[in-house]
């Protein structure tokens, strides 16, 4: 498995060097600081993205079943990450220092799922 895929990656690398696109030189020119800045932005243009929306369904009265955007994000990336093994991403675990965080994206994905739907007993009785 190992073999096959470092070989399909050195010919992928071949042909987009070929093709005039070298990702070595790409990397070593690879800019941090352009990266999170381009992040921060995109970041606050989805706050910016929920506050209008959510002014939106205030005004027309239909704010009782808004759910901002980031929110339904953070609950499919921990989804996706409860499906594993039905994506192929179950390999993570095979690595000598991905255990550790592993073990926190296992956290983190429970947490989120757990508020999100909640079965505490004391959360979901009325009173």
């Amino acid at each position: 498995m190992a073999s096959n895929t470092l070989f399909l990656m050195s010919q992928a690398d071949a042909s987009l060097r070929s093709l005039g696109f070298d990702v070595k030189q790409y990397f070593k020119n690879f800019d941090l600081q352009t990266v999170g800045v381009v992040v921060l932005v995109a970041a606050l243009g989805l706050v910016l993205f929920n506050l209008l929306t959510y002014a939106y369904v205030a005004y027309t009265g239909r704010s009782d079943s808004f759910s901002p955007y980031g929110r339904s994000l953070v609950t499919g990336a921990a989804r996706a990450w409860q499906d594993k093994d039905t994506w192929g991403i179950n390999d993570v675990r095979g690595g000598r220092g991905l255990d550790e965080v592993a073990e926190i994206l296992d956290a983190l994905s429970n947490a989120v799922l757990e508020w999100e739907q909640p079965t505490n007993v004391i959360k979901n009785k009325t009173l």
